[in-house]
């Protein structure tokens, strides 16, 4: 199965150690590190799946989920930050409710191999 992973965080180390686990990947990379670049990442391809830091600036979470939802409706999300909200199933409902599934909820540093399968779906 061929994949396209975007990726949005505002960190360029991070958006270079996601690029190397997704490229290992079958599949495709688009990326974006700030609220202007998120529409680009996220058509021509349409992702299958997006790799989302909730802390984007300029942008509350509710904010970079209506933008992402608009972009990629019903895309699914794999959160990865430093700082998780505490209402996780809030969030998740929030962001159905943008047309965004968050299937993962994952911390920074992640765990590389959870990340693989998260991203795989498995």
């Amino acid at each position: 199965m061929s994949l396209h992973v975007a990726v949005i965080d505002d960190d360029p180390g991070v958006q270079k150690l996601l690029q190397r686990v997704v490229t290992r990947l079958p599949g495709s990379f688009s990326s974006a590190m700030s609220a202007g670049e998120i529409p680009a990442a996220l058509s021509d391809p349409v992702p299958s799946v997006v790799l989302l830091d909730l802390n984007i600036p300029g942008l509350d979470h509710q904010a970079l989920l209506r933008l992402v939802g608009n972009a990629a409706p019903g895309i699914r999300a794999i959160i990865l930050s430093g700082e998780v909200p505490s209402d996780v199933e809030g969030l998740k409902a929030s962001a159905q409710a943008h047309g965004v599934e968050i299937t993962e909820v994952l911390m920074k540093p992640v765990d590389l191999s959870d990340l693989r399968r998260a991203i795989q779906g498995d």
